[in-house]
């Protein structure tokens, strides 16, 4: 949102919203009025404001967002491999996701459903 706002050329803030009394305590409560109010308090200097990151560290923020949710992914698809592989009492000393290991794994002979996991690339 807040790279929208700026490419529209407005200057976002972000404001602490509990501590922004005036709004809570007011009596009439509507967006009309709660958006004249942070204005009046904006004008004012009196909104309290929080930290918002510049655009080069968001970025990197999503970036790494996205590189622990694909870790997270890997992890959970290697899991599900042993998981499978126990079903059918096979176990390997090392590790299945390096070459040896996709061998092994191939040469199993598993039911058609089971042996998909095999072809799927791991690196």
């Amino acid at each position: 949102m807040v790279e929208r706002l700026e490419n529209y050329g407005f200057e976002p803030h972000l404001v602490y919203p509990l501590r922004c009394k005036a709004i809570t305590s007011a009596r009439l409560k509507s967006d009309k009025v709660d958006a004249a109010t942070i204005a009046q308090l904006l004008r004012a200097g009196l909104l309290p404001e929080a930290w918002l990151a510049p655009l080069e560290v968001r970025q990197q923020r999503a970036l790494l967002r996205h590189r622990c949710q694909l870790v997270c992914l890997r992890t959970l698809l290697r899991n599900r491999v042993h998981a499978v592989l126990a079903d059918y009492g096979c176990d390997r000393s090392g590790s299945y996701f390096i070459a040896p290991g996709r061998v092994w794994l191939d040469g199993l002979d598993l039911p058609d459903a089971s042996a998909a996991w095999s072809t799927i690339s791991w690196s």
